[in-house]
């Protein structure tokens, strides 16, 4: 098994960057598994260390596209850093990034470490990510999908891609578009495979 294989996800970057202002601190889930579709004990804890600037409804939407995404198919996240000792294996710690290199893994938005066991486990490139904004302020959706797919090679323990859905390799307009309408999700496979590693990462 490889020690480190990062997980691309790739997707057509535009010219309009939109700068955000002030740093924030992430919001905490108050939402009911029940109200969110999980099903009770199946949580699993994210920390989002920010390293970016980023504006507080924007990480807001992000993560209530997360929790939608997830809570859609039974997995509720808890937004939370704790970094105990007993926790490292099953937090997971997500890294937003705003000075990426630009010849670091051209065109991708972020990447994964599915087969890391604690650390920084997720990586997003949230000045590539703010590039992909256009005419309308939905940054917080385009990131909580990224998050969602990169999110997801972790949880499947797994750096392949699907063939359509949020584990896409790349995504194209119409990938965008469904995202607005709420209607890019996983696919069948990712669901099962999400499932199938997910006592690794339920909270005791």
């Amino acid at each position: 098994m490889r020690a480190f294989s990062p997980a691309l996800l790739s997707a057509f970057l535009f010219a309009t960057t939109v700068f955000a202002e002030g740093p924030v601190i992430p919001p905490q889930d108050p939402v009911s598994p029940e109200s969110q579709g999980a099903l009770p004990g199946n949580e699993i804890k994210i920390c989002i260390d920010i390293d970016a600037i980023v504006r507080f409804e924007i990480l807001a939407g992000a993560q209530r596209i997360l929790r939608e995404l997830y809570g859609g198919i039974g997995v509720r996240l808890r937004f939370v850093c704790e970094h105990t000792p007993d926790a490292s294996t099953r937090e997971i710690v997500v890294r937003l990034s705003d000075r990426t290199n630009p010849d670091v893994l051209k065109r991708a938005l972020g990447f994964s470490l599915p087969y890391a066991r604690d650390g920084v486990r997720v990586t997003i490139f949230y000045d590539r990510v703010e590039m992909l904004e256009r005419d309308r302020d939905y940054t917080g959706i385009i990131l909580g999908h990224v998050i969602a797919h990169e999110l997801g090679h972790v949880l499947e323990a797994e750096d392949t891609h699907a063939e359509n859905g949020i584990m896409r390799t790349r995504w194209d307009e119409r990938d965008f578009q469904a995202m607005l309408l709420r209607e890019l999700y996983f696919s069948e496979s990712d669901v099962k495979a999400i499932h199938s590693h997910l006592p690794a990462f339920l909270q005791p």
